[in-house]
C-alpha cells in the first residue's frame, strides 16, 4: 500500500518517478496513428 506499481525514479528522464520523457516521442507518434485510424474508420462509417 502507498506505492506506485511503476517507478521510474532510477531512469534519466523521469518526472517525479512517474513519467518518462524519453517515451514522449513514441507516444506522440502512436497517438497520431490512432487518430488517423479513428478518422478513417469514421469516414467509412465503420464506427
Amino acid at each position: 500500500m502507498g506505492s506506485c506499481p511503476w517507478n521510474y525514479s532510477g531512469t534519466r528522464f523521469s518526472v517525479d518517478g512517474l513519467i518518462r520523457l524519453d517515451y514522449a516521442p513514441a507516444w506522440f507518434f502512436a497517438g497520431f496513428l490512432f487518430e488517423r485510424l479513428h478518422d478513417t474508420l469514421i469516414e467509412h462509417s465503420i464506427l
